[in-house]
C-alpha cells in the first residue's frame, strides 16, 4: 500500500514541474533525432517480409495445382529463394530497430556528459580558493599520500 504524499512533498514536485533538472543543463537540439521515419522503414521492411512469405505460399500452392508440370527442383528453389529474401527483410528492419535503441543511449550518455559538466562548473566557481577548494575526496587522498 502507498502512504499518501505530504502536502510539503507534493509542492516541490509542482515547483519542479517545468523546471530543468539542473539549471543551465538544458538539451540540445542536437540531442533529440526524430526516429518515426527510422521505426517506419523498420515497420515496411517486416510487412513486405510478411508479404514475400504469402508469395511464397501462393506460388508452392499454385505450382502444385496447376495443370502445367513444372519441376518440385524449380518449385522449390524460388520458395527458398523468397524465403531468403524475405528472412533479410526481417533482418533489415531488425538492424533499424536497433540503430534506433542504441541512439537513444548516445542521446542519454550525450544528456548525462553535459548535466554533469554543468555541476562540475558549478562547484568550480563556487568553491573556495585555498586549500579548502579542493574536494573532499582530493583532501582525503593527500592525506593518505603524507
Amino acid at each position: 500500500m502507498s502512504e499518501p504524499m505530504s502536502p510539503d512533498r507534493s509542492n516541490r514536485r509542482a515547483e519542479r514541474q517545468g523546471k530543468a533538472p539542473i539549471q543551465g543543463a538544458e538539451g540540445r537540439v542536437g540531442d533529440i533525432v526524430p526516429t518515426k521515419a527510422l521505426r517506419s522503414i523498420a515497420t515496411l521492411f517486416r510487412v513486405l517480409a510478411g508479404l514475400l512469405v504469402l508469395l511464397m505460399a501462393a506460388q508452392v500452392s499454385m505450382g502444385l495445382t496447376s495443370t502445367v508440370a513444372i519441376s518440385p527442383g524449380v518449385l522449390l528453389g524460388e520458395a527458398i529463394r523468397l524465403v531468403i529474401f524475405a528472412a533479410l527483410l526481417w533482418a533489415a528492419g531488425d538492424l533499424a530497430n536497433l540503430y534506433v535503441k542504441s541512439q537513444a543511449d548516445t542521446r542519454a550518455m550525450r544528456i548525462l556528459l553535459a548535466r554533469l559538466t554543468a555541476i562540475a562548473s558549478r562547484i568550480e566557481t563556487t568553491a573556495p580558493s585555498g586549500s579548502a577548494a579542493t574536494l573532499p575526496d582530493e583532501r582525503l587522498q593527500d592525506e593518505h599520500l603524507e
